[in-house]
């Protein structure tokens, strides 16, 4: 409730107290926007109380955020940051939105921000839920949601001012109609679904167990989608979708704001930067194709800003995989927007080339996923011993990336560092360019040989990554099927020496699986493939120490070994 204090005259209501709740992850891209944004509030900062929930972070968000956060503990009522990690991590090179991921991804972010009200809610009035990528605001933003008078607010996010929905997980009508179908009516709209990127909630409706639940919720509820977008296996709604629900079945309305907008980030920073200036039209046509295994887009376009983006796309890796899908596009710059045409898509335009070629980029990795949804994927690094295959499994951060390169520059031939795909005994790895952190560069002078890295070695930038592939260095870069002939697990022990160890078959299954997504069909004969890969390969744990004493036992193993000889 709010406090009262006296003066002389009368007393004076004390403003509400809000809690400002985000989660962050690799967030340090925003820092100096999201703390500018808090800064311009025009609500009283003894009211306002911060917390944050840092979490799979690869960059250095929390010591980034603690120390600002410690900047401002006399400016606010208190500031919190708190660490949790859930071991989750999308494939580098694939958006956040990829469909193939949304299901764990949304249970991953329901169960970061309960933690964090767990641990940061006191005796405030209300949350106020605030995406650290949402970089523009009215300095007002709280007065003009605490004036509506509603427990439940969501304002509308977009990306440009008077743009299309970007959180479009606000709805209503089993999602149907979004805010911005509804800019022409009332200030106040009924919503069944709320977004998170900014979402005012009474704290009371917290406390009575209103929570974001990390698994579908609401099967039976009138209000839920039927089929879900996420697939038919999926009944209810999850995360802020599912809050909606939640709250519908508490007994509490949720309410939009279609005219009180907030702006996200445009700049990704998965995505490439978006160009300074429009394209020129241009009369000549330009032919690229992206490949993904099996599919194959071929893109004709007049831009040249598309065509070298395509470039930079480009994998030099030759896939020894059969071309099953094959689909054609246009992609015309008009001298207003990027016209989309051809293959099943229905003719489309874009306005900003960086989307563009994300949603070219996306479409390809989707239909290469739906093609394979009777393999299983595996998180780990793929080389070749002979006409075989070693896998490196680990926990992120244990370390695959920069021994895989390592192997490579000592003469292996490794073919993939993010994930391995299995089926029927084979596995093969997912081609992307190897994603390695700048901090890494100086613990393998052989980089050093190639330009780019020299500069990199020189000043690493901690917590950025950069793309590179065998070709750069000489080696070559294939994929194709083969079987497995060794499976290493990474157990990090950094600064000690490395040792390596056999592994039970039954101990090495369970390990794999947890390193593992099931195939979305043909589950029944996943585990037993598995079984049957893992028991003719060679199995170790590898206590990972140092680089240089790791990359010379395994080599020790491979070579002790011959093609087919299980341990």
């Amino acid at each position: 409730m709010p406090e009262q204090y006296e003066t002389e005259d009368t007393a004076v209501v004390a403003p509400e107290t809000v809690l400002i709740l985000t989660p962050i992850k690799d967030a340090v891209h925003y820092l100096d926007r999201y703390f500018a944004g808090l800064g311009k509030l025009t609500y009283p900062r003894q009211r306002i109380s911060l917390g944050m929930l840092e979490g799979d972070s690869q960059d250095d968000s929390f010591a980034r955020f603690a120390a600002h956060l410690a900047e401002l503990s006399s400016h606010y009522a208190s500031t919190n940051i708190w660490r949790k990690d859930f071991g989750f991590r999308i494939p580098f090179g694939l958006p956040r939105w990829h469909h193939a991921f949304q299901l764990p991804r949304r249970a991953v972010l329901a169960k970061s921000r309960n933690h964090l009200l767990f641990h940061a809610l006191d005796e405030q009035d209300w949350v106020l839920w605030l995406d650290v990528d949402v970089v523009d605001y009215p300095p007002d933003l709280i007065e003009q949601l605490l004036a509506t008078n509603r427990n439940i607010i969501h304002p509308h996010c977009v990306q440009q001012p008077g743009g299309p929905t970007f959180d479009r997980n606000g709805w209503r009508e089993h999602g149907k109609v979004l805010l911005e179908d509804l800019r022409d009516g009332p200030d106040l709209v009924r919503l069944d679904s709320v977004g998170g990127t900014v979402l005012m909630v009474r704290a009371d409706l917290h406390r009575d167990g209103l929570i974001f639940p990390s698994f579908p919720y609401g099967a039976a509820s009138p209000a839920v989608r039927r089929p879900h977008p996420l697939g038919p296996a999926v009944h209810g709604e999850i995360e802020t979708e599912g809050f909606g629900i939640m709250a519908i079945d508490m007994g509490h309305q949720c309410w939009g704001m279609p005219k009180l907008e907030v702006l996200h980030a445009r700049d990704d920073p998965a995505s490439p930067p978006a160009p300074d200036a429009s394209p020129a039209i241009a009369e000549t046509r330009w032919r690229r194709e992206i490949r993904i295994l099996s599919c194959v887009f071929e893109i004709e376009t007049n831009a040249p800003a598309v065509r070298d983006r395509l470039d930079a796309l480009a994998l030099r890796v030759e896939q020894a995989v059969p071309i099953h899908y094959r689909e054609r596009l246009t992609v015309i710059w008009t001298g207003d927007a990027f016209r989309v045409a051809g293959g099943e898509v229905e003719a489309d335009f874009e306005l900003d080339v960086a989307q563009l070629v994300d949603m070219l980029h996306n479409r390809v990795h989707d239909r290469a996923v739906a093609a394979l949804s009777d393999h299983g994927f595996i998180a780990a690094a793929c080389g070749w011993r002979n006409a075989e295959h070693f896998l490196i499994i680990g926990a992120p951060g244990a370390g695959k990336t920069t021994l895989a390169v390592r192997l490579m520059l000592d003469g292996f031939e490794v073919s993939g560092d993010a994930w391995v795909l299995l089926r029927d005994g084979q596995a093969i790895a997912w081609p992307r360019h190897f994603s390695f952190g700048e901090d890494s560069v100086a613990l393998l002078p052989q980089m050093a040989r190639v330009e780019r890295f020299r500069a990199i070695a020189s000043r690493p930038r901690f917590g950025h990554r950069v793309a590179l592939d065998p070709i750069e260095f000489g080696m070559p870069w294939r994929i194709a099927s083969a079987p497995v002939c060794a499976i290493f697990d990474l157990e990090p022990n950094f600064g000690a020496r490395t040792v390596i160890r056999p592994c039970g078959k039954v101990e090495m299954v369970r390990r794999v699986m947890a390193r593992s997504l099931a195939p979305a069909v043909q589950h029944d004969t996943w585990l037993a493939d598995l079984c049957a890969i893992v028991d003719r390969a060679a199995t170790y744990v590898v206590e990972y120490g140092d680089l240089d004493s790791a990359a010379v036992e395994i080599a020790k193993r491979l070579s002790e070994r011959s093609p087919g000889i299980a341990s």
